[in-house]
């Protein structure tokens, strides 16, 4: 039977990761919205300054949502490394109790 070896510390990094992009990925989208804002003010009154402003929102929604994905992922991440180590601990107890000790 095939055994899976989890590192809670991969999983950590990772989360950390997920966590950091998470925050690059908020700061895009408000740098975005001021982008598109400025773009719009420049094109006043016309139909491209009207596409300009959907597309500004649609981009700034997208790269919101993306946050919001990382965000689920990171913590996640972090539950699941949590949870590893914990189990880790008491499989390593059950086996000290049962009077054997850990490979």
């Amino acid at each position: 039977m095939p055994q899976l070896q989890v590192d809670p510390e991969v999983l950590e990094r990772a989360a950390r990761a997920a966590s950091a992009d998470r925050r690059t990925a908020e700061q895009a989208a408000g740098e975005l919205g001021r982008a598109f804002t400025a773009i719009t003010a420049a094109l006043p009154g016309s139909q491209a300054a009207a596409a300009a402003e959907l597309a500004g929102e649609s981009l700034v929604a997208a790269v919101r949502s993306f946050a919001a994905e990382l965000a689920v992922l990171a913590g996640a991440l972090g539950a699941a490394a949590t949870e590893y180590v914990a189990v880790e601990h008491e499989v390593s107890a059950g086996i000290e109790r049962a009077g054997r000790r850990p490979l």
